[in-house]
């Protein structure tokens, strides 16, 4: 999977180039706020904020992290990525990037970490529910996770949504050129063909999987979170039709995140609500200061 990565992300890839959340002004506005809001939030309860990055790409919010005063380890699959952006960050002692080409660095490291972040990563992983369980049973107490840019399970999006994606995808992909390789791509996903030596199937791999199922990775970080909020939003390269999907009135969705805050160690027990039979809640574990869930860009 490392090589794959390494082979459409390398040292001279253009990262803004068919990535709407880099692409966007105010995509990328939301979550820069999103992230300055956590890490104030964390810093204000604990005295620091050590961040996570999985995925950092070329540093776009690496950088908004460490303006926001977090201290930044970034773990990165992509080996010419990690060139780039230690090259980048050669001179800030707040920024460590480490090269994980076997993906398991996450968790192995999640302990030591306040906040754990990961923008437009989750849709490139495989296994992406066990990879988010095995980092938040790691976190310290009253940690934070956060996660946008992931497209939402495709068997959940509405006819109008699914079409507009679509049409937005296929418009921006005929002003790119490669269009012989893009209708390639198409035609083979369109007949349920995946081939394992294309990056295009592999790396973007949510196309295998229809999505990302933004409800299972809910659930199990109620488990150990106590505030959980799920927020979805549209997004696509096609300039013209994301400012038309921006609209509130439109309601578009096509893409998600989660913001997840107050972590505890021990899993969060569902009890019942005596006042709602049926109704379940969370039972709290402690009594310390907590951070406020009210941070979305949705």
């Amino acid at each position: 999977m490392a090589e794959l990565h390494e082979t459409d992300w390398g040292e001279e890839r253009d990262y803004t180039l068919g990535s709407p959340q880099l692409q966007h002004v105010q995509l990328r506005s939301r979550i820069e706020r999103d992230l300055t809001t956590l890490v104030e939030q964390l810093t204000a309860r604990h005295g620091c904020c050590r961040a996570l990055e999985v995925g950092a790409g070329h540093g776009t919010f690496t950088r908004a992290l460490v303006s926001a005063g977090a201290t930044v380890t970034v773990t990165e699959m992509s080996e010419p990525s990690v060139r780039v952006l230690k090259q980048a960050f050669a001179e800030n002692p707040d920024v460590t990037v480490l090269y994980d080409p076997e993906g398991d660095l996450p968790a192995k490291l999640a302990a030591d970490f306040e906040l754990a972040v990961f923008v437009s990563v989750l849709h490139h992983i495989p296994n992406y529910v066990g990879v988010v369980r095995d980092v938040i049973d790691r976190m310290p107490d009253g940690a934070a996770f956060y996660s946008a840019q992931d497209p939402l399970f495709y068997s959940r999006l509405t006819r109008i949504n699914a079409a507009l994606s679509c049409v937005a995808y296929m418009l921006w992909r005929l002003g790119q050129g490669e269009i012989k390789r893009g209708l390639a791509t198409r035609w083979r996903r369109l007949r349920g063909i995946y081939d394992e030596t294309k990056s295009a199937d592999m790396v973007e791999y949510h196309v295998i999987r229809q999505g990302v199922d933004e409800q299972a990775l809910e659930q199990i970080l109620c488990e150990r979170f106590d505030d959980v909020r799920l927020w979805t939003y549209w997004s696509t390269q096609s300039g013209l039709l994301q400012r038309l999907g921006e609209q509130r009135a439109a309601g578009w969705a096509s893409t998600f995140g989660l913001t997840a805050v107050n972590h505890r160690r021990q899993p969060v027990v569902p009890v019942r609500d005596p006042a709602h039979p049926g109704r379940s809640t969370k039972q709290k574990t402690s009594n310390s200061t907590e951070l406020d869930p009210a941070v979305s860009v949705g």
